[in-house]
């Protein structure tokens, strides 16, 4: 099942148990805001000449164990069939295959400060003036799988962006976010961490002071 889109604003809708969530063809000028997709196949698949839409503030959650004992490929945003000058902003995009697929028909689309959870996160054939990143202070994506020395990663002057640019094909991040949000202000790890908290308990006059270790995973 999916849902089919023409011509149409949709904000604030959650579509569950799908194979392709929101199925958008022949579709010009339409927004697809805040919206969530939970299920195994392509959260948003754009097929067929559609131009100049904006998918922005979607989560994208699919997994291709979903429906237990099938294994499904399962992709956030899959651009193909001439679709051209998408702006895709804002999204989290957490799947279990490719985060976001640009096919050798889908170009001069625009792709900048998503937080993709997903490995691989891109996937770019034979493209033609794709962009995955706008000039600083708007600045490209967040990649997880890129976001520290580790992977390559290293921010010397400490402005939240990674030094080295990160490539997909013919496709390249010139800006990659070093944090999730990071065109936000927001600069928290992105691993998980440990902290201790402070409790303090108060019984009639006696006052104890208990500190107890706690897990938080940004």
């Amino acid at each position: 099942m999916m849902v089919l889109v023409f011509l149409i604003q949709q904000t604030v809708l959650i579509v569950e148990g799908f194979d392709d969530g929101f199925g958008i063809f022949n579709t010009t000028n339409s927004a697809f805001l805040n919206n969530e997709t939970r299920g195994f196949g392509i959260g948003f698949y754009l097929g067929f000449n559609d131009l100049y839409n904006i998918i922005n503030g979607n989560i994208i959650t699919n997994r291709s164990d979903y429906i237990p004992g099938k294994n499904i490929t399962s992709s956030g945003i899959y651009l193909g069939g001439a679709a051209n000058w998408t702006t895709i902003i804002n999204n989290t995009i957490t799947v279990s295959n490719i985060g976001l697929v640009l096919i050798s028909n889908a170009n001069k689309n625009k792709i900048y400060n998503n937080n993709f959870l997903s490995s691989p996160t891109i996937s770019s054939s034979d493209n033609s003036g794709n962009s995955v990143f706008q000039p600083m202070p708007i600045g490209g994506n967040y990649y997880f799988n890129y976001d520290n020395p580790n992977n390559g990663c290293n921010d010397a002057n400490n402005d939240s962006i990674c030094d080295r640019a990160i490539i997909f094909g013919n496709t390249i991040d010139v800006f990659p976010w070093r944090y999730k949000n990071g065109w936000k202000g927001d600069r928290f790890p992105n691993v998980e961490c440990c902290s201790n908290v402070i409790f303090i308990l108060v019984s009639g006059m006696k006052m104890f002071i208990k500190v107890l270790p706690i897990r938080l995973i940004v």
